[in-house]
């Protein structure tokens, strides 16, 4: 065993790790590879036999719904009532840029929640 070095002002040990804990960690290694062993190649339970299985539980619970279908000529949805050319000529453009509250704002509505607030005490 090594001499303990100081190390701002934190004594340091080269101490060995504890046998049992070096034991874990081979088990723990050893029985990993023994598992991908035993699960791709010896079990019963295959990987594409789980995904066939649960895709067809999937397929039952949740039916398929029909496609989607949007006219490329009128741009009419037929799950949006409103939908139609006179709600697309709306549309001009993304949403405009945020400019902020500004800081007059900002304690404005600060002040708004401090009054709102029970628990805070008035200073004088």
């Amino acid at each position: 065993m090594k001499e303990p070095k100081e190390v701002d002002g934190i004594f340091q040990a080269d101490n060995p790790m504890p046998t049992w804990w070096k034991l874990v960690w081979l088990i723990t290694i050893i029985g990993s590879i023994g598992y991908v062993f035993y699960f791709h190649f010896y079990s019963e339970w295959p990987q594409e036999v789980a995904f066939e299985k649960e895709v067809t539980e999937h397929e039952t619970k949740f039916p398929q719904k029909p496609a989607l279908v949007v006219d490329a000529t009128t741009g009419e949805n037929p799950y949006r009532g409103d939908a139609g050319p006179e709600r697309q000529k709306l549309n001009r453009g993304g949403m405009p840029p945020w400019e902020g509250l500004g800081a007059e704002k900002v304690y404005a509505v600060m002040a708004w929640l401090a009054t709102k607030n029970q628990t805070l005490v008035k200073t004088k």
